[in-house]
């Protein structure tokens, strides 16, 4: 038996998060013109967004702290990176001649037209579980941040 959605009722009005303007949803051409606004704001701000977080990122390498930054007053801000990891395909296919089985190579590194997937979480699991197959794993294995977001609190 189908069931029914209800129906989703539709404001008349809304406030403008910004001014605290009463805007009528009647006037598409108005609600059209501050959509239109929110998304150039929402540009703008993400833009300033990055440029603070550059610089307390800037100021967290300067004073070699890690995740955690405290500052005067009390204020705190914590880091949060979001790394982007890329292989060295050439340094993993020795873990074949240091003995890991083919096969269990051909679960790490995938090979697909062009270029190479390592399997993160196969890697960790050959970097566990043998000493030797670690160091190559580390070897292959780069970090790039690709960005930092920071939250601060009181």
């Amino acid at each position: 038996m189908p069931t029914k959605t209800p129906a989703v009722k539709t404001p008349t009005e809304l406030v403008h998060p910004a001014t605290g303007e009463i805007v009528s949803v009647a006037d598409v051409t108005e609600v059209a013109r501050l959509l239109d606004e929110c998304r150039a704001l929402e540009y703008k701000l993400a833009t300033f967004k990055r440029q603070l977080t550059g610089i307390l990122h800037d100021e967290r390498r300067r004073k070699g702290v890690g995740s955690t930054m405290d500052l005067p007053g009390g204020t705190r801000v914590v880091f949060s990176d979001s790394k982007r990891i890329e292989w060295d395909v050439v340094e993993l296919a020795k873990l074949v001649k240091a003995g890991l089985p083919p096969e269990r190579y051909e679960e790490l590194v995938e090979v697909v037209p062009v270029s190479y997937k390592v399997r993160a979480v196969v890697a960790t699991q050959i970097e566990k579980s043998n000493a030797k197959y670690a160091r190559i794993i580390r070897r292959a294995r780069t970090e790039t941040i690709v960005s930092t977001s920071a939250s601060v609190s009181r």
